[in-house]
């Protein structure tokens, strides 16, 4: 959560200290997340670590329902050394993946001291962006070799439908003495309604595609990005809150790094073992179900949630640039994500992928856009013969 609901402070530490066996002497919250509550814990003898605490709502139960399922995994990824980048949950003084405070599951992690990488994959230095493809397929090719159970929450959940249908549906009983940011909503969604409908009914057109073909499924994180890394002092990226972790096709993971660099991340995954059949079709699922996901959350907890005003406004930030902003550029994405899959596929250098199409644009009249890993014409579109034009080796 980016905002601090009133908790008992000194009671939370007496939890930590008795259950972990720590000296906790002071929390300082830290604003992050959607969901969860996220604490660093200081110690008298100086040392630190990250505590996380996961309150009950109506759009956090999957999670709770996966709490012991990625405990477990993320324990043995990291004791088995099959992912190094894994930041593990510590143990309670009895032996368990987490303890309670106040009926909330309460999860004690390392800290880490380090950054967070800037806003913005395409511009992430080559060394990091090679570890996490490197990682990305490390996590998928562990599948086979994990021991725990693996969460039974399926890859292709749309159930957040009819959530977001209540919500919308809900904007008519807006009015006058509802909460400001209540009627903010209402303000910004009711002119979408039609088109958000319409996404509604693409991504469940998008959901049998993707069901009907069967894909491999593998062990993913489903929710790499930002927030969710610490770039330590030596450099090295470990990947946090894998609350969401879930047997998905890997482009559920790879989907976070569909940038201007993609094709490149996608050789450097291939090369670490990655799963090496990428369908289009699975990239298009996912983007159409993370905007929409995401969409819900944030209606579910403005309509029907008592929030502080602070996290009110912003959820409705993001709705705006994580939902509204991102639905209207969906097929432009999904056609640069298909280029940048081609040249992968090529084995071609970005560099003479560029040099071939900026030929092509030259020789056809056509504009030239350097977007996801390879020019395309202006518009994100990729015509055929600009994908014959890739086929030259």
């Amino acid at each position: 959560m980016k905002i601090e609901p009133s908790i008992d402070r000194p009671a939370l530490l007496r939890q930590i200290n008795a259950a972990y066996g720590v000296a906790a002497t002071s929390l300082t919250f830290v604003p992050k997340g959607e969901l969860n509550l996220a604490y660093v814990v200081h110690c008298s003898d100086g040392s630190r670590y990250f505590a996380k605490l996961m309150p009950n709502s109506q759009v956090s139960q999957a999670m709770l329902d996966n709490l012991d399922n990625y405990l477990a995994i993320t324990a043995e990824l990291r004791h088995r050394q099959l992912l190094a980048s894994v930041v593990a949950p510590l143990a309670t003084a009895d032996g368990r993946l987490h303890t309670e405070f106040a009926a909330i599951p309460l999860t004690l992690f390392p800290y880490i001291a380090g950054d967070q990488p800037q806003f913005g994959t395409d511009t992430w230095p080559d060394k990091l962006r090679n570890q996490l493809a490197r990682d990305v397929a490390a996590l998928h090719l562990a599948t086979d070799q994990l021991r725990s159970p693996l969460s039974t929450t399926s890859a292709f959940d749309v159930s957040y439908v009819s959530e977001l249908e209540r919500g919308l549906a809900a904007l008519d009983d807006v009015g006058p003495d509802s909460r400001p940011t209540q009627q903010q909503l209402r303000d910004l969604l009711l002119p979408h309604r039609p088109t958000l409908a319409a996404h509604i009914e693409h991504l469940l057109a998008l959901y049998r595609t993707a069901m009907s073909k069967q894909p491999e499924l593998v062990l993913c994180h489903t929710d790499i990005h930002q927030l969710n890394l610490i770039i330590d002092e030596q450099g090295n990226a470990h990947i946090l809150d894998w609350e969401n972790a879930t047997l998905a096709p890997a482009e559920h993971d790879l989907q976070a790094f569909t940038d201007s660099r993609f094709a490149h991340f996608l050789q450097v995954y291939w090369q670490a073992g990655g799963v090496r059949q990428i369908d289009p079709d699975q990239f298009a699922f996912y983007n159409y179900y993370r905007c929409l996901g995401d969409l819900t959350l944030w209606v579910v907890r403005i309509l029907f949630e008592d929030n502080d005003p602070a996290q009110d406004a912003h959820d409705l930030s993001y709705i705006q640039s994580e939902c509204l902003d991102k639905l209207a550029t969906a097929e432009e994405k999904l056609a640069q994500i298909a280029a940048a899959i081609h040249v992968a596929e090529k084995g071609l250098s970005l560099k003479l992928a560029q040099i071939l199409l900026v030929w092509y644009n030259k020789v056809t009249g056509n504009t030239p856009v350097q977007t996801w890993g390879c020019p395309v014409s202006t518009g994100g579109e990729v015509s055929k013969l600009q994908a014959e034009a890739l086929d030259t080796r």
